[in-house]
């Protein structure tokens, strides 16, 4: 697992609609499990937030 955090500046203007941080304990790294893949494996459970 890579512990490193994504820090990324789109431009130089520092907007902070261009500036994005994740840390790499964010939730944001869990994406949705498809619901055929849910649907087919009753042991999977989607993940939060989805």
């Amino acid at each position: 697992m890579n512990k490193s955090p994504i820090n990324r500046c789109a431009s130089n203007t520092g907007s902070p609609s261009t500036i994005c941080s994740l840390p790499s304990n964010s939730k944001g790294w869990a994406w949705p499990i498809p619901f055929n893949e849910t649907n087919v494996n009753p042991n999977l459970k989607q993940n939060e937030g989805y």
